[in-house]
């Protein structure tokens, strides 16, 4: 898995936020990176429950936040299609193709907020982790100067629209080369046009 596999070491990672949290399966992984301070944000109401009992084993390592909310480029509320860990706020594409097992409800709004908006101006974020299926660029245009001062960001990625209008790797690739982020690893899944990669502060 890519995220285990680079070499944080030269990058010194303290503080995490992570978008689109699900269950925080990674909250081993940040306690062995020797995080301190990590943002979970999970809008969904299913893995609520157990994303809070699972942070529990980890408060007295780290100290976590909880936000039960999305981000993006601005404060709104917006609709979710729901299909568990595929769940987006871009209405699915050619993952009905690939993922023809995974279904959709298109049922309930829930809040998104800009990330310069929650967090103080002067925050040091040494890492940011994007799973937000095809979401990424406005979850990031939200950050605005807090970018200025990242380290590293983990990215899903897309080569098509795996959901409908959903920003593209080359996309990404030029908005974070504004902030001096260069695209240093890349792994994809195969035949589906979708797979993750380690942006990192020049």
């Amino acid at each position: 898995m890519l995220i285990k596999d680079f070499n944080y070491s030269p990058y010194n990672v303290k503080t995490i936020v992570h978008v689109g949290a699900n269950v925080g399966e990674e909250l081993d992984f940040y306690y062995n990176l020797g995080a301190k301070e990590v943002h979970f944000f999970e809008p969904r109401d299913e893995p609520q429950k157990e994303l809070f009992e699972n942070c529990k084993r980890y408060e007295e390592n780290m100290e976590i936040s909880l936000y039960k909310a999305g981000l993006g480029s601005k404060t709104e509320e917006k609709i979710m299609y729901e299909g568990g860990q595929s769940s987006s706020f871009i209405e699915p594409k050619l993952h009905l193709t690939y993922y023809p097992g995974v279904t959709f409800k298109k049922h309930k709004t829930y809040n998104i907020y800009r990330a310069d908006e929650i967090f103080a101006k002067d925050l040091k974020i040494d890492m940011v982790n994007l799973d937000v299926q095809g979401f990424e660029l406005e979850v990031l245009k939200g950050f605005g100067s807090l970018l200025d001062s990242t380290k590293l960001i983990y990215s899903e990625i897309n080569t098509a629209e795996l959901y409908s209008g959903c920003v593209l790797i080359e996309q990404l690739d030029e908005f974070l080369l504004a902030f001096g982020f260069k695209r240093v690893e890349t792994v994809m899944e195969s035949f589906y046009n979708w797979g993750d990669a380690i942006y990192v502060k020049q």
